[in-house]
């Protein structure tokens, strides 16, 4: 056993003359100052925190640390620490996180959601951070940042927007951030939740939304799109009731209009005649009716035609007595014109009822359909003799019933002019014409302004997404967007 332990003394002591040592082995390699052999042992060398680490005094290049502050094996190579993996002291280093990992959006309460992206250079001299974006997205979907590059440390904010159109699914978006020729990621996972979806094929007349489909009405706020059709045509039967309504769908619900058909609001009717007492000076066309009403928060994407309704044109008359020249007695004169109806389908004013003295002529009827042709007011010109006995008075108007409007047009207002003359034939002497005086004031006559046409949308002071409030005349929208 001497001999033994002397054996091994003497190649301990043979390995130190010769500059090397070996641990758990005999013959340490050639090339090895120092060769440790172990199984299930190993190597620890100096563990400092980075605030220990600073404080060696003098480092010598080479020196050897396990960094407890960042669980990394660390060097110094004359001039600065490096973790085993890195190059040289320039090389940037930086850590990078989320202030959350997931979110969802319901298009109800909300139509984005975002991340907070912190970054911080920890080594390396002072650089930029420049941070990307990486996803496959279906359309309807939007990323940016706030900014893309942050000098050294800092943090941006990742937004991510939904419209109401796109498809449901969830959808990892990869941040990409790099610094030098290093490079972070992470994931923001996005999880869009269904809407309801409504398909509309056919022609409907005062469409509302929520009745139709059985939607849950307030206390339930949903995500709901409709389709409507190309050939489909959203009407309305009266100018009061909107052609197509969100209806009393909850407040916080959005709805969604892909509008392939058309949504046409109804004309209002021309102002229509009246009696004697209560015609004078006429009477104002109809509003013209609106062709979306909405209830909520409601993005539309408009491939069809939206058309708010014309008003009716305004109706004008007048009436007066007057003393029958010559063969005495008076007689009461009646003069009025109806207005035409506004575009789509108002109706022109009516003739008065009732066996009168006068001059009524009706207002036309609006057309309906895209190409609708609004109506015309009354129109009157040719004389027109009325016999009295051996006399005759002669009635000479001008002038018309206010038009009707064109879609989103208001209507006109009427105008009426007219003079009167006596004739009598007296034997032997010829015919006789005398000039009627009419009443100072009543003529020229001009009726009242029409009521205002409809909204092409009337968003009753909820958001709109997808159109901006103004008043329209294109080719697709046609009238008021807007309150």
């Amino acid at each position: 056993m001497k001999n033994i332990v002397a054996i091994l003394f003497s190649l301990f002591i043979f390995q130190l003359c010769i500059g090397q040592v070996g641990i758990n082995i005999l013959i340490p390699d050639s090339s090895a100052v120092l060769h440790l052999e172990a199984k299930d042992k190993g190597f620890l060398p100096p563990r400092l925190t980075t605030f220990q680490r600073d404080n060696i005094v003098r480092p010598a290049a080479g020196l050897l640390i396990f960094n407890k502050t960042d669980s990394t094996m660390q060097f110094w190579n004359g001039r600065c620490w490096l973790r085993t993996y890195q190059r040289n002291c320039d090389e940037c280093e930086f850590l990078m996180s989320l202030s959350t990992s997931s979110a969802s959006i319901d298009r109800t309460s909300t139509d984005s959601a975002f991340t907070d992206i912190s970054v911080e250079q920890t080594s390396g001299s002072r650089q930029t951070i420049s941070l990307i974006t990486l996803a496959g997205l279906p359309s309807g979907v939007t990323v940016y940042l706030d900014t893309s590059s942050i000098d050294s440390a800092g943090t941006t904010r990742l937004h991510v927007g939904a419209s109401i159109f796109a498809p449901a699914g969830t959808y990892p978006i990869i941040i990409q951030a790099i610094c030098g020729s290093n490079i972070r990621l992470q994931v923001f996972t996005v999880t869009i939740e269904p809407c309801i979806f409504v398909n509309l094929t056919a022609d409907a007349v005062n469409y509302d939304l929520q009745l139709v489909n059985g939607l849950p009405g307030p206390g339930t706020p949903i995500c709901v799109v409709i389709n409507i059709s190309s050939g489909a045509n959203v009407t309305s039967a009266i100018s009061s009731s909107p052609a197509y309504k969100n209806g009393n769908l909850d407040t916080r619900s959005h709805v969604g209009i892909l509008n392939n058909g058309n949504i046409l609001a109804r004309g209002g009717d021309g102002a229509y005649g009246g009696g004697l007492s209560g015609f004078p000076p006429g009477a104002a066309g109809e509003a013209g009716g609106v062709a979306i009403d909405m209830s909520c928060k409601t993005t539309i994407i408009n491939n069809g035609y939206i058309f708010g309704g014309g008003s009716g044109g305004g109706s004008v008359g007048l009436s007066f007595s007057f003393s029958i020249p010559i063969i005495g007695g008076s007689l009461t004169i009646g003069a009025g014109l109806g207005g035409g109806g506004g575009s789509a389908n108002g109706q022109g004013g009516a003739a008065p009822s009732g066996s009168v003295i006068g001059v009524f002529e009706d207002g036309d009827d609006a057309t309906g359909t895209v190409t609708s042709v609004p109506g015309n007011g009354g129109i009157v010109g040719a004389p027109i003799v009325i016999p009295i006995s051996a006399a005759s008075i002669t009635i000479t108007p001008s002038g018309g019933g206010g038009n009707g409007g064109g879609f989103g047009v208001s209507g006109a207002p009427g105008y009426l002019d007219l003079t009167l003359s006596f004739s009598i034939t007296i034997p032997f002497v010829g015919t006789i014409t005398v000039p009627i005086p009419i009443p100072g004031g009543l003529v020229p006559a001009f009726g009242p302004v029409s009521g205002p046409p409809g909204n092409a949308i009337k968003r009753n002071s909820n958001v709109l997404f997808g159109l901006t409030d103004g008043i329209y005349s294109t080719s697709f929208i046609k009238g008021n967007v807007g309150p």
